[in-house]
């Protein structure tokens, strides 16, 4: 079907199609409208950790780089952080205005894009109203936001490429040039996906290998029998067609990914490891999640989708008719559940885990994508029979569905506000978070670093873009070496010794010192009587005999326990023996006296009559 064919005149459902995206964007308004900061932890949240990549770019960082600190591996991927940040800074938004702005256009352009896919598979628009209400019935109420990278990864670029590889797919037969514009299309969105997510990446590559299967023998495979004389004759057809379809995305990948492949590949670091296997013991629950998202009964409208979804598995291996399109689906049904147990297989393999990968195929990727399709080729069938017994009774059962299915997303929007981080983003921000922040990216450069503890400086970072030493190890990559920055962080901030310290200033080019109240209290939590009784995000060292010397050598206080690495995850993940590093238990000055006389005073601000911020120039 070719794209022009789309251009039919306008009838009653585009109409319908258009109220529905307002009704999806006033839920949207109704949320947003409430919240005075974003719905998610000021301290190590994904949310602020993506504001914190838009403030980089709006005040004149490179998405293609890491926002965090002078790595220059980048640590985020950078499609959503360049087009909204870019925004932000043309048009002299504030970022988290941006982020909400961005959310009702990807809102907008989801909907018409599953709304296209739909006419191009059935040709029906009728049905085609009802996929992008599907899709959004099965998703989390989280993404009912598009607030974040890995949402808009999920809404709309991922449809969009499946939307141009499906029209690929089904003009793979034909001799014409239309396939190869599509494939050419479908290849840059390829690119693009792989820098919008980091599970696109890996997914996408392993499709490109099943497409290559589809493409030289599956197509050519006709009631058991290979076809080898058209085989032939497609043969620099198809490989023009793949190569067109594989070569320029992955290319476009490489933006992001080759830094990622020349780390692990050429230069492996300390905590690739780590962090693979962090998550081994949530494995079981991964593949658990796999039978929840397939069989999901736990709403009506869930359970309706899923019946209409194991329908649809029977339909797409039995009916003959509708060839090309059953052809096509069965193919990505097929590839996707292969891309699950590709993944299921690989920790086996290797001996890590891919449980995060694992998890995002399922929740909020290729499964829930596949699970809308095939449903909406079920509502297709069974309206199709409806319709030769009765026209009428077809239109009465489109209208209840939809209003069904919009009576879904309706509750799905309302289950937002009771998410207890969206009652977090209903209260205001303390002012001087936005009066430091303000100061700082008026007088800094956004490339400048800024000395702190990992917990604060997240946070500065998020409100200006700035780079720190060391941040949280929640959102670190498979490369990033966090353990020799956590120790120079030590040495920089705990350490006794004055010529060390120049030295490591020089080397992460530090310009900057920041202390607020809540220092120690983002490391270590106590009780009434003083004493600690858990702990947030201190420095952690593994226990070797080489730090242990470090952390001596320079007087810098520590104990020996057995903790996770990743403080979002406590309870959860695998436990190491580490070096657990402590400050001065100071709350105006957690850090060594030592580190004074570099330290020249810029900004102070006092909350209800104390002193609760600082903010130093660091001279050296």
């Amino acid at each position: 079907m070719n794209l022009k064919d789309l251009k039919k005149k306008v009838s009653w459902h585009d109409f319908l199609l258009i109220a529905i995206i307002l009704l999806l964007i006033l839920l949207q308004v109704n949320l947003v409208s409430n919240l005075k900061q974003l719905p998610s932890p000021l301290y190590g949240g994904d949310l602020y950790h993506q504001l914190g990549a838009i403030n980089h770019v709006k005040y004149g960082g490179n998405p293609l780089v890491n926002f965090h600190n002078d790595d220059p591996i980048p640590n985020y991927f950078p499609l959503y952080t360049g087009i909204v940040g870019g925004a932000a800074r043309i048009f002299n938004l504030e970022s988290m205005q941006a982020m909400f702005l961005f959310s009702y256009i990807f809102t907008i352009l989801s909907v018409i894009i599953f709304y296209f896919l739909g006419i191009i598979l059935f040709k029906n628009k009728n049905v085609a109203l009802l996929l992008p209400l599907i899709y959004y019935s099965i998703l989390t109420y989280k993404l009912r936001l598009v607030i974040k990278y890995s949402y808009f990864a999920a809404l709309v670029m991922l449809p969009l490429f499946f939307m141009f590889l499906i029209l690929t797919l089904l003009k793979s037969s034909e001799n014409n040039k239309t396939k190869y514009v599509y494939a050419a299309i479908t290849s840059i969105l390829y690119g693009l996906c792989s820098l919008s997510h980091g599970v696109m990446f890996p997914t996408l590559t392993i499709l490109m290998v099943l497409i290559f299967i589809y493409l030289f023998f599956y197509n050519y495979l006709h009631e058991t029998k290979f076809k080898i004389k058209k085989w032939k004759e497609d043969l620099k057809e198809n490989l023009s067609t793949f190569l067109l379809l594989a070569i320029p995305g992955f290319l476009i990948s490489q933006l992001y990914w080759y830094h990622i492949i020349k780390g692990v590949i050429f230069n492996p670091r300390s905590e690739a490891s780590i962090l693979l296997n962090m998550n081994a013991n949530l494995e079981y629950s991964a593949l658990n999640n796999i039978f929840e998202t397939i069989f999901n009964f736990s709403n009506m409208g869930a359970a309706f989708v899923t019946l209409l979804f194991l329908l649809s598995i029977v339909i797409l291996f039995s009916l003959k008719k509708y060839k090309e399109v059953l052809k096509t689906l069965r193919f990505l049904f097929i590839s996707t559940l292969s891309i699950i147990i590709i993944l299921i297989i690989i920790p086996f393999l290797t001996g890590t885990s891919f449980t995060v990968i694992l998890h995002k195929v399922i929740s909020i990727f290729q499964l829930p994508l596949m699970i809308a399709i095939l449903t909406t080729l079920s509502l297709y069938i069974l309206l199709k029979i409806i319709k030769r017994k009765n026209k009428a009774g077809q239109h009465i059962i489109i209208i209840l569905v939809l209003i069904f299915l919009l009576f879904t997303n309706y509750s799905g929007y309302k289950d937002y506000e009771s998410y207890k981080w969206y009652e977090t983003g209903t209260e205001p921000l303390p002012s001087y978070y936005t009066t430091i922040a303000d100061y700082i990216n008026a007088n800094t450069d956004v490339n400048d670093v800024i000395l702190t503890n990992k917990e604060l400086g997240f946070s500065v970072n998020a409100f200006t873009g700035r780079k720190l030493v060391a941040h949280p190890p929640g959102h670190k990559t498979l490369i990033y070496d966090l353990s020799t920055r956590e120790k120079d962080l030590a040495i920089m901030l705990y350490g006794d010794d004055s010529a060390p310290r120049e030295e490591l200033f020089e080397k992460y080019n530090v310009k900057y010192f920041y202390w607020d109240y809540y220092w120690i209290h983002s490391e270590f939590i106590f009780n009434q009587e003083g004493q600690i009784v858990g702990l947030f995000d201190p420095i952690e060292l593994l226990n070797t005999d080489e730090n242990k010397e470090i952390l001596d050598k320079y007087n810098i206080r520590y104990t020996e326990e057995k903790l996770e690495l990743n403080p979002n995850l406590r309870g959860t993940v695998m436990k190491y023996d580490v070096l657990l590093v402590y400050p001065q238990f100071n709350l105006t000055h957690p850090w060594s006296s030592s580190l004074d006389e570099f330290l020249n005073l810029e900004k102070e601000i006092k909350i209800k009559d104390q002193i609760g911020v600082r903010l130093y120039k660091v001279i050296y």
